[in-house]
């Protein structure tokens, strides 16, 4: 085919035939030269097509982005392309890793028990992404090299959770997803009423009567006839006792509660004493004083004192809280004589 002639030279055949026959073998031989010259231009064009795909192929195999295609799938504008999609970096037991260029479009895991510093290298070129997944315990900690991520200095990532991480060429953008909720052990009485999105943690508690729907029907009330079912014996109410147990036969038995009944603690007596006051001669109407610290007094309660040795006849005594955990005890004469010295003990009333 390659050594034939580009077109066929037609016979002379004029006054040797007919004429309609004449022109009919030379429309022939017109078409058939035809045919061949379009066969060369459709070889040349095919071997063109041949040497751009494989040009193209070589480019893109050698770089992430071809900006002499002009055209790809419809679609015109530079190619891009991500050699390691679809790849994994296992980064288990590292627990400090900065980004490269080669992990474009792929998994990052990391798994340790520490915490996990992934530093994002700020000086890649976009577009840029991949994929972070942390099996570990260990917080994970995505860090820009410069920039920001979602509009703040750093990114968490918790154990159980994975990230698509993107990159404009400025900042970061990342999405905290969870693989799976934290495991919850089943409790006995409680239910789950709260789920942490932060942690992947659910908090359980019993539930309360104003938990509960509907209304009870009384077929499921124990008959309280039956005693094997708890009916209770009525009994009469006794001073300062309370009901502390019913036994098999439904009678309730009661007891005076003692102090290790009762829940809390008893508010604490408030007292103090003063330095002794008196043993000096006195005149009627003369008042001397003499203060205690008694610590929790306020001025919005009652103080009173006593003297702990008998002063004489002719003198009363009073107290007051005169501020903040301090009481005055006062003595007053009301008959001239010499008061017996004596500390007066402080007792505040709450």
């Amino acid at each position: 085919m390659a050594n034939q002639p580009a077109y066929r030279v037609p016979p002379n055949l004029t006054g040797k035939a007919d004429p309609d026959v004449v022109d009919a073998i030379e429309f022939h031989d017109m078409m058939i030269n035809e045919h061949e010259q379009a066969f060369a231009a459709l070889g040349n064009q095919k071997a063109a097509v041949t040497d751009t795909v494989k040009s193209v192929t070589e480019v893109v195999q050698g770089s992430s982005s071809v900006a002499g295609v002009t055209s790809f799938n419809g679609q015109s504008g530079v190619v891009s392309y991500f050699p390691s999609l679809g790849a994994v970096n296992n980064q288990t037991g590292v627990t400090a890793y900065t980004t490269q260029a080669s992990d474009n479009g792929l998994l990052i895991l990391v798994n340790d028990a520490s915490p996990v510093a992934v530093s994002l290298n700020s000086s890649i070129s976009n577009p840029y992404f991949f994929f972070v997944e942390n099996q570990g315990a260990g917080t994970a900690t995505l860090t820009p090299s410069t920039g920001l991520v979602n509009g703040a200095a750093s990114f968490t990532l918790l154990s159980g959770y994975f990230t698509i991480t993107f990159f404009d060429g400025n900042n970061w953008w990342a999405m905290n997803l969870p693989i799976v909720p934290v495991n919850t052990p089943s409790v006995a009485h409680e239910w789950l009423n709260s789920y942490n999105a932060s942690t992947g943690a659910f908090s359980a508690t019993q539930p309360a009567f104003a938990d509960i729907s509907g209304t009870v029907a009384a077929s499921q009330l124990p008959n309280p006839t039956t005693s094997t079912l708890g009916g209770v014996e009525a009994v009469s109410a006794i001073s300062h006792q309370w009901v502390n147990s019913i036994n098999t036969s439904g009678v309730p038995q009661l007891s005076q509660p003692a102090y290790g009944d009762i829940s809390g603690t008893p508010a604490p007596i408030l007292s103090g004493a003063t330095a002794s006051m008196g043993g000096s001669a006195m005149t009627v109407g003369q008042t001397i004083t003499a203060t205690a610290t008694v610590t929790g007094a306020t001025t919005t309660m009652v103080a009173v004192c006593s003297p702990q040795t008998y002063p004489g006849a002719g003198f009363v005594w009073d107290a007051y809280v005169s501020g903040a955990n301090t009481v005055t005890a006062r003595l007053t004469c009301t008959l001239a004589g010499t008061p017996t010295s004596s500390v007066y003990s402080c007792r505040v009333i709450q």
